[in-house]
C-alpha cells in the first residue's frame, strides 16, 4: 500500500475505493494466513482546515472494512498511530485523533482498536504516559521493539516485559495473537 499511495480518507471516491479494494484484498489474505488480527494505517494527512472531513471519511471507510471483516470471521483490527508532520504524514498522527476514531468505529465494532508503537512516540512528540490513558479502553495492541532476550518476549503474541518496556501499559493484557501488517497511506 505504501508504494501504491492509496488512501483510506481521500476525499476522491475513486481513489477511496482503490484504497478499500486494496484493503478488502489485504483481509482475504490475513484469513488465508491464519492471521487472528491485523493492523490498519490512515492515510495522509490532508492538512489542520480538513482533518475533521479526514476523519469522518476515515471512520467510514474503517467501518466499512470491519464490516467486511466481521463477514469473513473473526479477527481483531488494529490503527496504527504514525506521525503526522514528521516523516509519513498520517492523518492519525496523534493519539486524541486515534481516540476520536477508535470512538466511532469501537462503538459498532468492538474488535477494533488501537496499536501503538514505542519507536514513535518521540515522532508524535508524547509518552506513553500521556497517550496510553486516552485509548486504553479500547483493545490494543503493542509494538515494543527488541526484547533484551528471548525469554522477556514472545515474538508475535504481545506477550512481553511490560514493566520494564511501557510502565503505562502494565494494566492492559495483551489481546493479539498473529498480527498481520496491512498498511494504508
Amino acid at each position: 500500500m505504501f508504494t501504491l499511495k492509496l488512501n483510506v480518507n481521500d476525499p476522491d471516491p475513486k481513489e477511496r475505493k482503490k484504497a478499500l479494494s486494496a484493503m478488502r484484498n489485504g483481509v482475504n489474505e490475513a484469513f488465508q494466513l491464519g492471521a487472528s488480527c491485523m493492523r490498519v494505517f490512515s492515510g495522509k494527512h490532508p492538512g489542520e482546515e480538513k482533518k475533521e472531513e479526514g476523519k469522518k471519511i476515515l471512520i467510514d471507510s474503517l467501518k466499512e472494512i470491519c464490516q467486511y471483516t466481521k463477514e469473513q470471521g473473526p479477527m481483531g483490527i488494529y490503527m496504527k498511530v504514525f506521525d503526522k508532520d514528521v516523516d509519513k504524514s498520517f492523518l492519525i498522527g496523534d493519539f486524541q485523533d486515534a481516540a476520536d476514531v477508535a470512538a466511532a468505529v469501537n462503538k459498532e465494532f468492538p474488535n477494533f482498536g488501537v496499536l501503538a508503537d514505542l519507536s514513535h512516540f518521540a515522532l508524535l512528540r508524547t509518552t506513553p504516559e500521556e497517550a496510553i490513558p486516552l485509548v486504553k479502553k479500547y483493545p490494543m495492541h503493542f509494538h515494543i521493539g527488541a526484547p533484551p532476550s528471548a525469554t522477556s518476549a514472545t515474538r508475535g503474541t504481545g506477550t512481553f516485559s511490560r514493566g520494564s518496556a511501557c510502565p503505562a501499559a502494565r494494566s492492559i493484557p495483551p489481546r493479539c495473537g498473529t498480527i498481520y501488517g496491512f498498511c494504508s497511506t
